[in-house]
């Protein structure tokens, strides 16, 4: 584990220095296999996407969720679908009826 905190740590510094680093230089210049490389490099970007700030863009190029602004309409909207779907009330379009196919 301190290894591998170790090679992320020089990793991050080379990639701060130069900008770009090949993987695969960077592997053969620390006697690494590529592939525990990369495998040390996901495990670390997975962790800092779950710690990371789930509404704010912490990480670059990652969305942050959309929150409406009308947060009371919102619920009271949950709760009515909910009540709907509990009476197995169809929600939405239906093309197969039409109150204007009615004959009157």
């Amino acid at each position: 584990m301190k290894e591998e905190i170790k090679l992320i740590q020089e990793y991050d510094a080379l990639l701060a220095k130069e900008g770009k680093v090949s993987k695969t230089n960077f592997a053969v210049k620390t006697g690494i296999a590529k592939s525990s490389l990369c495998t040390i490099l996901n495990r670390k970007k997975r962790q800092s996407i779950e710690t990371a700030d789930f509404y704010e863009k912490a990480i670059e190029g990652r969305k942050g969720l959309n929150t409406t602004p009308f947060e009371e309409l919102n619920s009271r909207l949950t709760v009515w679908y909910k009540q709907m779907m509990a009476k197995h009330i169809p929600i939405g379009v239906d093309n197969s009826f039409s109150i204007f196919d009615r004959k009157v």
